[in-house]
């Protein structure tokens, strides 16, 4: 049984980058959009863990307060991230 409180849906923009600071700055893909939030990819090493506080900026959208909800590990190159979009 999916644990999800909002639909997903594809993105309108394929590409989000994290950053939190000057020096930490990641970019990754897009799997899934919400209402709230969305679920990435990214190459390790991923700087950031669950509960940490970062700006977002997603296709057109710059400069979103977020938070990192999750982390997954994929494989030995990738992880999986939820972001919480405030």
């Amino acid at each position: 049984m999916e644990r999800r409180k909002n639909v997903r849906f594809k993105p309108d923009s394929h590409f989000v980058v994290l950053s939190s600071g000057k020096k930490n700055k990641v970019e990754g893909f897009i799997r899934d959009e919400s209402y709230h939030g969305c679920a990435a990819v990214f190459r390790k090493p991923f700087p950031f863990k669950k509960g940490s506080k970062v700006k977002a900026s997603v296709g057109k959208l710059q400069n979103l307060n977020g938070e990192i909800k999750w982390v997954k590990n994929m494989d030995d190159v990738l992880v999986k991230v939820g972001i919480y979009l405030v």
